[in-house]
């Protein structure tokens, strides 16, 4: 999902400035990083960076971005449900994640010879 995607989303559901969503999505960034690590939030070789315009690229994982949302309407409304809905959200996204590193890992294992080599 884009940024400016994100960002009509959440502007759809709560009144909401360009400059007020990148601090909020910066902020939950920051957040999803420090729960999850580097490796689970960021696309592989991401690093954690900034936006400075909705122009901008992000390194999260797709699947975090609806948590994102909820979190941004949470500092925007402060709502307790939405940020209960971005806790929620954002660990279903890092099961989803973690579990398709972990594909990748048994499919290059059961190439090279298997585990047991």
């Amino acid at each position: 999902m884009k940024i400016k995607e994100l960002f009509e989303r959440v502007s759809f559901e709560a009144k909401c400035n360009e400059q007020r969503f990148l601090e909020y999505f910066n902020e939950g960034a920051d957040l999803l990083v420090n729960r999850y690590s580097d490796k689970y939030a960021l696309v592989p070789n991401g690093t954690p960076r900034q936006l400075r315009e909705l122009s901008d690229e992000s390194d999260i994982e797709d699947p975090y971005y609806s948590s994102l949302a909820d979190y941004i309407l949470y500092r925007i409304t402060l709502d307790d449900k939405k940020y209960e809905s971005f806790l929620q959200k954002s660990d279903d996204a890092y099961r989803q994640v973690w579990r398709k590193r972990q594909k990748r890992k048994q499919v290059a294992a059961r190439l090279s010879g298997g585990i047991f080599k």
